[in-house]
């Protein structure tokens, strides 16, 4: 009774074997056998979109049908293909650099490559990304050299170049961003305070480029302040304590070391400690401020690491710490890049953090020679402490 109960078990494995190659046979994959060529698709509709086009149609009858190819070029010369298998019904072609009219032919495919005849449909996309980026850029004179602004509504991955016109009529490179932010500002420094020309262009992942924007720009004069005249202030309001005993505490930001780890590379208050917290330095110099560099640790975009910073200053603080003598010059938010929450990097926003923060003061910003760096907020609520890595601050120095 056992043995017949078994040999019916065995007889329906097989039997569900040669279903299933059958089905594999006969639909899931090309085998080799003559198919016949499939018919062409029908009743193709085009549905336009910045940058691209998704053809909708109707499949051929018949099991010959493997998938559906589209051939096109995105620019002259440059061809593009695209395929879709017999589970949909659409294509999404994607690439054009430029609006305009497309033709696209379509092709179904047997399941032994044999071609229908195709069908012709135009496409006519709507203003690529590449092209709307573009008309969005703003070049303006700044410290040291010049900022772009941009808006990327569809947060389109570009790659934007800033080059200059070098006395020998030679366009050079200055900075490359990769970037899909949705609006941002980019920077170019290290010129001098004199008018040369610049240039701004975009490319897209296809390799398509926009038109170059020109512009005779002469930067804003500023100096990196000497760090070496720096020194930490004690005020008895000041809120912060050393973390490691043995550390630089306040005197870490300025020492030109900026690695991401070590107690002595890095200022960090003790755990816990209040926030809002502050801290007192001494440049050294009176100066006019243009700007203020900022650099976190390990642990980018979290932890204690300085978010929201203002930046207060004065040239006779009272001893008594209280803020009366101070003039709050700026508030500061570090930016990330991609916008991803807690926990989240990206390429981008790694590299804008390698870089550092760049913090523009108002223009008219008070003549200062005391800082107090007070944190607001720190990337990850949960610590309770404040990180700062390195700062740098740019300006005139007050003779």
């Amino acid at each position: 009774m056992k043995d017949k109960k078994i040999s019916r078990i065995l007889l329906s494995l097989v039997a569900i074997s040669i279903v299933l190659v059958a089905a594999c046979d006969s639909k899931l994959s090309p085998i080799e056998k003559d198919w016949p060529t499939p018919g062409p698709v029908g009743n193709v509709k085009v549905e336009n979109f910045q940058g691209g086009a998704t053809l909708t149609y109707d499949l051929p009858p018949g099991k010959e049908l493997w998938y559906v190819k589209a051939e096109y070029e995105i620019r002259p010369g440059v061809k593009r293909e695209k395929k879709a298998t017999y589970y949909t019904n659409q294509i999404v072609l994607d690439g054009f650099g430029k609006t305009g009219d497309y033709d696209v032919k379509l092709y179904a495919v047997s399941r032994d490559e044999k071609e229908s005849e195709p069908v012709v449909v135009q496409v006519h996309p709507d203003t690529p990304p590449i092209e709307s980026v573009y008309e969005t850029l703003v070049m303006n004179e700044d410290f040291g050299g010049l900022n772009v602004s941009m808006k990327n509504d569809t947060e389109a991955d570009i790659v934007m170049y800033i080059v200059t016109l070098e006395p020998n009529g030679v366009w050079e490179p200055v900075e490359t961003y990769y970037t899909r932010q949705r609006q941002g500002i980019f920077t170019a420094r290290g010129f001098e305070p004199e008018e040369r020309r610049f240039g701004v262009y975009i490319r897209d992942r296809w390799e398509n480029y926009s038109d170059t924007l020109v512009g005779d720009l002469t930067p804003y004069f500023e100096m990196e302040l000497d760090k070496s005249r720096f020194k930490e202030v004690r005020l008895p309001t000041d809120t912060w304590q050393k973390r490691y005993a043995g550390s630089a505490g306040v005197s870490a930001i300025w020492n030109g070391n900026r690695a991401t780890s070590g107690q002595n590379h890095n200022f960090q208050s003790i755990l816990p400690s209040p926030i809002p917290q502050w801290f007192t330095f001494d440049l050294g110099v009176t100066a006019k401020l243009s700007r203020m560099q900022y650099w976190m640790k390990a642990g980018l975009f979290a932890q204690g690491n300085a978010k929201v910073i203002e930046i207060w200053g004065s040239t006779d603080p009272d001893p008594d710490g209280s803020w009366e003598s101070w003039t709050l010059m700026a508030t500061f938010t570090s930016f990330k890049p991609s916008g991803l929450p807690l926990g989240s990097t990206t390429e981008e926003d790694i590299a804008h953090a390698t870089a550092g923060d760049n913090f523009v003061f108002p223009a008219d910003a008070p003549l200062v020679r005391y800082i107090r760096f007070k944190t607001l907020e720190v990337w990850d609520p949960a610590t309770q402490n404040v990180w700062v890595n390195e700062i740098s601050m740019f300006g005139s120095v007050e003779e």
